[in-house]
């Protein structure tokens, strides 16, 4: 299931979207039937933006004891920009024990924290998932924590947090192109400073 939505997502990116529909089409016609299964077919709906499907599945598939199928949910809810739904749904897969998708869990939390303006919260559960390590979650709890930073007006955490990560994640282009607008935008405020200070002298 894993091989199908890494090719989905390879058509996705490079744009072609009849081939990366074909590969759902190809994974609606497989027999699901167990927990594991119908957590497969709910993400599979998931991407074809059938959230209401989605859940339906995800529910069964955690009634039959797929823990995982509880970070899907959350994923949905954040897609429906239901973000405290979402926050409960991630909760409750980690409070499984589950470590399989913990990072990623704890990332999406502090997402949806991002986008509702908690920031204290959002950089607690960023500290958390950064817990596990270099993993592929810890590279966007990585940006995420710069882009805390610059929301809340932090330009020089933001600028330490960004050098942190590409010591961590060298050549992400995306973040050496963030990294220069950080320090553009310190400079820039500086000499705002700088002007203001001269005003009042």
């Amino acid at each position: 299931y894993d091989a199908y939505f890494a090719i989905y997502e390879i058509y996705t990116r490079l744009g072609d979207n009849n081939k990366a529909e074909d590969i759902l089409k190809k994974l609606s016609g497989l027999e699901m039937e167990t927990a594991e299964e119908l957590m497969q077919l709910g993400r599979m709906y998931y991407y074809k933006g059938d959230y209401k499907n989605a859940k339906s599945n995800f529910d069964k598939s955690v009634k039959g004891g797929c823990n995982e199928a509880l970070y899907y949910t959350g994923m949905v809810y954040m897609a429906e920009k239901d973000y405290n739904t979402a926050i409960s749904r991630f909760k409750e897969y980690t409070g499984t024990g589950s470590t399989k998708k913990a990072p990623e869990a704890y990332n999406q939390i502090a997402g949806c924290y991002i986008e509702l303006e908690d920031f204290e919260n959002a950089s607690a559960y960023i500290d958390k998932g950064m817990e596990f390590g270099v993993t592929n979650a810890g590279m966007v709890l990585g940006r995420n924590r710069v882009v805390l930073y610059e929301r809340t007006g932090k330009y020089k955490k933001a600028k330490k947090a960004a050098v942190l990560y590409l010591e961590k994640y060298p050549g992400d282009k995306e973040m050496e192109k963030e990294l220069e607008f950080i320090k553009i935008r310190i400079k820039t405020m500086q000499l705002a400073k700088n002007d203001t200070k001269g005003e009042k002298q």
